[in-house]
């Protein structure tokens, strides 16, 4: 079954842009490295967008699905799929595992459907399809968590912030 999940997401990194360069940990997911990205700041972001999504929320299909990102993956576990193709993982820790490597990819440059330059309003139009709540839901919750930036501003903008 990891072995599966192994195969599964370096075929998902492949196709979405990414460049494995590093290490299995966890539950047998890659563990990416993204220089030049604090390792809080994809915590932040991931946390963000997992409020944003409605993790956490009893019965909602991110809180079923332990999938705090609500990425759609299709089912790499052989556990099935929820609502509109959300990937249900494992365990929780799986579904962070996940989220954190497509945040570390987003912030770093290295995918294929968001640009660092985008701002957040764009990024939620990928994203979140239509929502229109979802950029300003991440980014009040990236300003709870201290960062300074507005649903105008862009990924590099928040790292350049992460990094003064």
């Amino acid at each position: 079954m990891i072995l599966l999940a192994v195969v599964a997401y370096v075929l998902y990194d492949y196709f979405s842009g990414g460049s494995l360069s590093s290490s299995i940990v966890g539950n047998g997911i890659p563990q990416q490295n993204f220089p030049g990205i604090p390792q809080q700041l994809i915590q932040d972001f991931s946390q963000s967008i997992a409020s944003a999504e409605g993790y956490g929320v009893p019965n909602a299909i991110p809180t079923k699905a332990n999938n705090p990102g609500d990425l759609e993956l299709g089912d790499l576990f052989g556990l099935g799929v929820l609502g509109q193709g959300i990937t249900v993982f494992p365990d929780a820790t799986t579904g962070w595992e996940y989220l954190y490597n497509q945040v570390g990819i987003m912030l770093s440059g290295q995918s294929s459907h968001y640009q660092v330059t985008e701002n957040f309003t764009s990024v939620g139009a990928t994203y979140a399809g239509d929502s229109v709540a979802w950029p300003a839901n991440v980014v009040s919750q990236l300003i709870m968590r201290g960062y300074n930036i507005g649903i105008g501003n862009t990924l590099q903008d928040l790292v350049n912030e992460a990094n003064a």
